[in-house]
């Protein structure tokens, strides 16, 4: 899903990047998530943990730092913190 996804952005087909018709489309980062969470899905059921903490806590951490800039806006890491 989050390639198809990736793909509809690239070529500009909205009905790619929607999931239910009439819905508004998936989120470019969500896409990538999917991905990342998939492969870390793959990797734990073939045994292989090292990869899967890899793919998972990238996922954790780029899930993390999205919320934050919803939080505080897209321009977070430029104001000044408590001065």
């Amino acid at each position: 899903m989050g390639l198809v996804t990736i793909f509809g952005w690239y070529t500009h087909l909205e009905v790619l990047m929607r999931i239910v018709l009439n819905q508004v489309p998936m989120q470019y980062n969500t896409a990538l998530l999917f991905i990342g969470c998939g492969l870390a899905l793959i990797f734990h059921l073939n045994n292989k943990p090292r990869l899967e903490i890899i793919f998972a806590s990238l996922v954790f951490i780029f899930s993390f730092l999205c919320l934050a800039q919803y939080i505080f806006g897209p321009g977070f890491r430029h104001r000044p913190a408590l001065f």
